[in-house]
């Protein structure tokens, strides 16, 4: 898929945490990561959603982010 695709071509070198995360949601699995800013997050959800958009030409993603924490 496309995860290791990344890592074949040496694009993307992931912490094991963020493998964990990307592995557990291509395999339908629920999910939580928590952790500061700028610490690779995004990939963890975006990974998956490419690799079902990319497997399946139907399939459309919808992205919903608060804009305010209480």
């Amino acid at each position: 898929g496309l995860l290791s695709k990344f890592r074949l071509y040496s694009l993307i070198l992931f912490i094991v945490s963020q493998a964990e995360a990307i592995n557990a949601a291509i395999g339908k699995q629920n999910v939580i990561i928590a952790t500061s800013t700028s610490s690779g997050k995004s990939i963890c959800y975006n990974i998956p959603v490419l690799e079902h958009l990319l497997a399946n030409a139907e399939s459309c993603a919808l992205y919903l982010f608060p804009t305010k924490v209480p």
